[in-house]
């Protein structure tokens, strides 16, 4: 149960809780940790009208925190949950140094920009430890790259933070670049991750030979020709896989191409593969929710917190068409007993790249033709999807608590839709669904349908909830009157695919709040959710209604 207290460095009435205790390290994930983004597992801070973020950044943001205090304030916050203080590193090496950065665009094209370190921060807990470098792009090429060579409209901001061992990477790059070689970079004992980016670039086409015996992608790099393909994975009931081989080029004679540990060869994008990929979380979250929770298997979180990256369809949730063309989609996860040589990493834009090599020690390619199968490592929150899909890296001790949990979280789900979403968001998710609403009805499942019936009667609970606390004369009432209608015919088009006439009478009858107990226990009850739990919910949504009157 929450146990709301005042949240230290906010606004009067901003509120936080630990909502539910995990079993997991308390480690940050680097698969899924957005550098600059201090976020806590369970920690939830409330605003004054409930809604809830799990960013603490973000939260002082939306608090309307003003800039020269945020850092102040994150500190008081910190401090009072117990929580690692980030200090700053003044004396850091690489302050001052210059980087240059290298990645492939969704055409395949290198794209490059420069930057330089202004300053260094360093986490400690415990048993890990990290620092995170501030750096200031190239302006001029900052802006060349977002006016001609931006196709997805992704933001670079003039500053931003990274990590440390992809600093000194980029470090080491710049040097190369100009023929030079320094000790900073000799001498580092640490982690380096060093981007490569391939001299040649061909991604087959679909329909030819080669696509049809499922050559992908082909790269020349170091004297090597790489081949990516796409064929039946090793990996028993995984389905399809992602494949590389290696040849020498021309007269090299090199038995295998090496690569020193963080050398990573950058194999294309992951996410996102076009603007409507980039989804605000709430949104996702319905979506991910409506769709039988398959687009988490293949989402990214965003650096920026606020969205979610999703390469999936609004139908189905597998990937869309876009996304089946490239090789890293096909990648499947590694097994415990398997190191994965592949890894995923943000480039300057913002886009999740998959780059092929260890991190942590050399990587090698026989060049004789003869394939390897790529895995990636999707990190410790991916764990309620292999719980899902009966390949759990828990203690078997462990993995019915977490069933339970997972069964919560629906509750969860249904309550963001009712008392969370924004008018923005509300309008994003119904045009997500209108526009496809025929063929949904068609072809989604019916626990899809009757899952997307229930979100919508919360989204209209919701703007029903928004209305009543809006000037009716606005501009922002008069949007939140054409999403209520929208919805309104959304939720008529399900019923009428559905064929209940209890829940079609109800809706004509104009008894919404009876429908929305009879939906939610319908759709609760075939989840195996407990009654205590349902009765809970329809309290808390019921009674945000009633407060409101």
């Amino acid at each position: 149960k929450r146990k709301m207290q005042p949240a230290p460095g906010f606004p009067p009435g901003w509120s936080f809780a630990f909502c539910r205790s995990s079993e997991e390290d308390d480690g940050l994930d680097a698969h899924f940790f957005a550098p600059g983004f201090i976020s806590m597992r369970d920690l939830k801070i409330f605003s004054p009208e409930q809604n809830h973020f799990e960013s603490l950044d973000f939260a002082l943001i939306r608090a309307a925190v003003p800039p020269g205090q945020i850092e102040q304030a994150k500190k008081a916050f910190l401090t009072f949950v117990g929580a690692h203080v980030p200090r700053h590193e003044p004396n850091h090496p690489l302050i001052g140094r210059k980087l240059k950065f290298e990645w492939l665009d969704l055409g395949f094209r290198k794209k490059q920009l420069d930057a330089s370190v202004i300053s260094s921060t360093r986490l400690d807990t415990g048993d890990f430890s990290s620092s995170l470098v501030k750096i200031k792009l190239d302006e001029v090429g900052r802006r060349h790259i977002q006016k001609r060579r931006n196709p997805l409209g992704r933001q670079i901001p003039q500053e931003k933070e990274i990590e440390e061992t992809t600093a000194y990477g980029g470090v080491s790059l710049y040097l190369q670049k100009r023929g030079k070689r320094d000790d900073l970079v000799a001498t580092h004992h640490g982690h380096i991750t060093k981007w490569l980016v391939p001299e040649e670039t061909f991604m087959e086409e679909r329909g030819t030979s080669n696509w049809r015996k499922g050559v992908r992608l082909m790269m020349e790099l170091k004297g090597f020709l790489l081949t990516f393909s796409v064929k039946q994975s090793t990996v028993q009931n995984a389905g399809l896989g992602a494949f590389v081989s290696c040849l020498p080029v021309a007269n090299r004679s090199q038995p295998s191409l090496f690569l020193d540990s963080g050398e990573l060869i950058d194999v294309g994008i992951y996410s996102p593969l076009q603007r409507s990929d980039v989804k605000t979380a709430p949104v996702f979250a319905m979506k991910n929710f409506v769709l039988d929770l398959f687009p988490e298997e293949y989402s990214f979180n965003d650096e920026d917190q606020r969205f979610q990256l999703d390469i999936t369809n609004d139908i189905t949730g597998l990937c869309h068409e876009k996304a089946q063309e490239r090789i890293p989609m096909y990648v499947n996860e590694c097994g415990t007993s398997q190191s994965s040589n592949i890894q995923a990493l943000y480039d300057v834009e913002g886009h999740v790249h998959y780059l092929l090599g260890f991190m942590d020690k050399q990587f090698e390619l026989e060049a004789n033709g003869s394939e390897i199968e790529l895995f990636v490592d999707y990190g410790a929150m991916y764990e309620p999807v292999r719980i899902r899909k009966g390949y759990s890296r828990l203690d078997p001790s462990e993995i019915e608590e977490r069933k339970k949990q997972l069964t919560l979280s629906n509750i969860e789900y249904l309550e963001s839709a009712a008392l969370d979403l924004s008018s923005k968001d509300l309008e994003t998710f119904v045009a997500l669904f209108r526009g496809n609403l025929s063929q949904f009805l068609r072809e989604a499942s019916k626990s899809a349908k009757d899952r997307l019936l229930a979100i919508a009667i919360l989204c209209r609970h919701r703007l029903n909830f928004l209305l009543r606390r809006t000037d009716v004369s606005s501009e922002l009432a008069k949007e939140l009157r054409g999403t209520l209608l929208s919805i309104s015919i959304l939720i008529s088009s399900v019923l009428d695919d559905k064929k209940n006439m209890k829940f079609k009478m109800l809706e004509l009858d104009g008894k919404h709040e009876e429908l929305m107990r009879e939906c939610l226990l319908e759709l609760l009850v075939s989840l195996e959710t407990p009654l205590e739990d349902i009765e809970s919910l329809l309290k808390k949504i019921l009674g945000n209604s009633n407060a409101a009157l």
